[in-house]
């Protein structure tokens, strides 16, 4: 009845990326680019670690350079291009994961992406991952190009700190470990947890991250809370009906989030990512307790 193993992160952000591209070349375009706006050069490298309901951590690499016309600011590009990197307000709120592309092709910009070369990921002392250059999935004249990828691979054991190279750059970054979700009988949350959509649901994050985000598998929204004080977080029920409304989506995934993004200088200024994701896959339509039977007079 529930779903026990959450999608590999590589095949997610597939789906996800897919969905936003099909924004880009099916929005019809409202608006007009403006010429006189000179084109945007930007480079992103994002580090994602994962670990899937309690489960081994895997970490994957994304890289690449664009040159981004029309109406999108740099800092947004990641978000376009990896949908799964989106960042969420202040408080609950349903987002869609397409906007930001929807809003490139309504108004005329394009994003021409090419590989950032040399670039490398070295976890802890030992493993090092190398992105491979790969086409971007060619749906829209809005966006295409090559972008580098690794990953995700798995790891034995959460290194303390990650090293990323770039041309003429080393950033070394401590990794705080991978947030957990809590439920609120003090229980992990685990694939086949009891959740009550019909009420508020309450979490608390063990660890540090900045948010909650409960994303149903093949959908376009999805909801990003903020971890408040002492890692608690409530999630209103009218924000998850408003969500199972969307669709009828079985596999809904529970993600505590931490990231961090800094510029680093170089060859090229480039922005780093890095985040760290626990989940755990329910499916909402199921997760409702049945009622305790009456005990026999």
């Amino acid at each position: 009845m529930y779903i026990s193993q959450l999608m590999p992160s590589h095949l997610k952000r597939s789906l996800l990326l897919s969905g936003a591209v099909l924004a880009l070349g099916c929005e019809p375009v409202t608006g007009s680019r403006d010429a006189s706006a000179p084109p945007q050069r930007v480079a992103e490298v994002s580090v994602r670690i994962d670990a899937p309901s309690g489960g081994a951590p895997a970490v994957s690499l994304l890289a690449f350079r664009a040159t981004v016309t029309g109406p999108l600011a740099g800092s947004d590009v990641l978000n376009v291009v990896d949908p799964l990197a989106s960042a969420p307000a202040s408080r609950c709120e349903l987002y869609d994961v397409t906007a930001a592309a929807r809003k490139l092709r309504a108004q005329g910009g394009t994003i021409d992406l090419e590989e950032l070369p040399s670039v490398s990921l070295v976890l802890g002392t030992e493993t090092t991952l190398k992105p491979v250059p790969k086409n971007y999935p060619q749906l829209s004249s809005g966006m295409g190009g090559v972008f580098g990828e690794a990953g995700p691979l798995e790891l034995t054991a959460l290194p303390e700190t990650i090293s990323v190279g770039l041309p003429g750059e080393e950033s070394r970054l401590a990794v705080p470990g991978i947030p957990k979700l809590i439920d609120q009988n003090g229980e992990a949350l685990v694939a086949g947890a009891h959740l009550d959509p019909t009420r508020d649901v309450q979490l608390t994050v063990s660890g540090v991250a900045h948010a909650v985000e409960i994303r149903p598998y093949g959908a376009s929204h999805f909801i990003a809370c903020p971890v408040g004080p002492a890692g608690r977080v409530v999630v209103q029920h009218e924000l998850l009906e408003r969500l199972t409304a969307s669709g009828s989506h079985g596999a809904v995934s529970f993600e505590a989030v931490w990231r961090d993004s800094r510029m680093v200088a170089g060859a090229q200024p480039t922005r780093l990512s890095i985040e760290a994701r626990s989940s755990a896959v329910l499916d909402l339509r199921a997760t409702v307790a049945p009622p305790t039977p009456p005990s026999a007079p």
